[in-house]
């Protein structure tokens, strides 16, 4: 709806969550803008003191809708149960009070921009990587369709690390097909001043993880970052044999 409000020219800028972006987006639209990224770890809550998915009781049950979250909980408990959980922030808590699950897991970046970042303990990117550009917010435009003075606008809030972030996590996952039905991760991130990424996939069971790492020089362009996730996403698929594990539907 929203990019086709965009297209007919109902809205001048579309603004999405950027993990939900498909690689390519419609024909003449164009990501004009990145805003600073917000916290992108996954966060983990419960409802009784628990904080650390490994402290949790031997086959306890935690509620996700996401496959990556699944696959990722059951490499490090493979005895936990998995059910489905869906909805808005509020309503996944009020199935958690419900006792309808023991843990969930919800993204930081939505809790601190709900103001709610209390209800959840982050996860340790080494334990569940986040989703490619998550906690990255993405504002689309009609290509050409801009006045100059909100083009000037949207140059304001357009963060220059977020979009190399954006740009190398992305390329990972079109790489790799970007299947909504695998598992897999991607982060690039600053450290000791260079650019460093990382990426996995796993199996459904979570029991397979091929997970690499590349890094790239602070001053790489954009296009040297999109490389650096293609190659990241072309040593991934290698080390999987080929072809990536799916779920089933």
């Amino acid at each position: 709806e929203i990019d086709r409000a965009v297209d007919e020219g109902e809205v001048h800028i579309g603004a999405h969550s950027l993990k939900d972006v498909p690689g390519v987006l419609p024909d003449g639209q164009d990501i004009v803008a990145y805003p600073a990224r917000e916290d992108p770890r996954d966060g983990f809550v419960t409802t009784n003191g628990v904080t650390r998915l490994q402290d949790l009781a031997e086959g306890a049950t935690v509620g996700t809708a996401s496959l990556r979250r699944e696959a990722q909980a059951l490499a490090l408990r493979p005895d936990l149960k998995v059910i489905p959980f869906r909805g808005s922030v509020g309503t996944r808590l009020e199935k958690l009070k419900d006792g309808q699950a023991d843990a969930t897991f919800l993204a930081m970046a939505g809790l601190k921009r709900l103001d709610m970042a209390e209800a959840a303990t982050p996860i340790a990117m080494e334990d569940m990587l986040p989703a490619a550009s998550q906690g990255i917010l993405a504002v689309a435009a009609k290509r050409g369709g801009l006045s100059s003075v909100l083009a000037e606008t949207l140059a304001m809030i357009d963060d220059s690390a977020t979009r190399a972030m954006a740009t190398a996590e992305r390329a990972f996952l079109v790489e790799l097909d970007w299947s909504c039905r695998t598992a897999m991760a991607a982060q690039l991130s600053l450290q000791d001043g260079a650019w460093r990424l990382r990426g996995e996939v796993l199996s459904p069971d979570g029991q397979e993880r091929w997970r690499a790492e590349a890094t790239a020089r602070l001053s790489s362009s954009l296009d040297d970052l999109a490389g650096l996730g293609c190659e990241l996403g072309r040593t991934i698929r290698d080390q999987a044999g080929g072809d990536l594990p799916v779920f089933e539907d």
